[in-house]
């Protein structure tokens, strides 16, 4: 992305500022230097495209998996004779992906996972 759309994007992300208010108090406003604003269009879309790469990362184990918003599923079919064998991949995989998450400023929600 070159000229005016980065230009935008990037005047549409840049100087945000945020505080918290409790019923007639607030704080004061603190610069945001990563992120996007809660609401924007652009959130979903920017969400996917920067953990895109997850997908390739899984599927390079030969793992299946869906995606939706932040929920992520892996997914894997064995054979009685090689349980062993696809276990120690996916748990490879999920291994890697949380190293990739962290590696990418994201939380997983260990409650969430399993």
């Amino acid at each position: 992305m070159t000229g005016k759309s980065l230009d935008w994007l990037c005047s549409h992300l840049a100087d945000q500022r945020h505080y918290v208010k409790l019923g007639c108090h607030s704080s004061s406003t603190v610069k945001d230097s990563s992120g996007v604003p809660q609401g924007s269009v652009l959130r979903p879309i920017l969400f996917a495209a920067y953990i895109s790469p997850i997908g390739e990362l899984i599927s390079s184990y030969g793992v299946g998996h869906h995606q939706y918003a932040d929920d992520t599923q892996l997914f894997l079919a064995m054979r009685a004779s090689s349980i062993r064998t696809e276990l120690s991949k996916f748990e490879m995989c999920t291994h890697d992906v949380k190293c990739w998450f962290v590696e990418n400023d994201l939380i997983l929600n260990a409650d969430k996972s399993e």
